[in-house]
């Protein structure tokens, strides 16, 4: 359950949604995703 704390402190901390974009712009590969941001 690591993975959860992880997930919580990166969301708190607004990391999360930073590290959520890295890994669906990593496996959709999808450069509109990217320009959304």
């Amino acid at each position: 359950m690591h993975d959860l704390k992880y997930k919580i402190y990166f969301y708190t901390e607004g990391e999360f949604l930073e590290m959520l974009e890295e890994i669906v712009n990593a496996t959709s590969k999808d450069k509109s995703l990217k320009g959304k941001n």
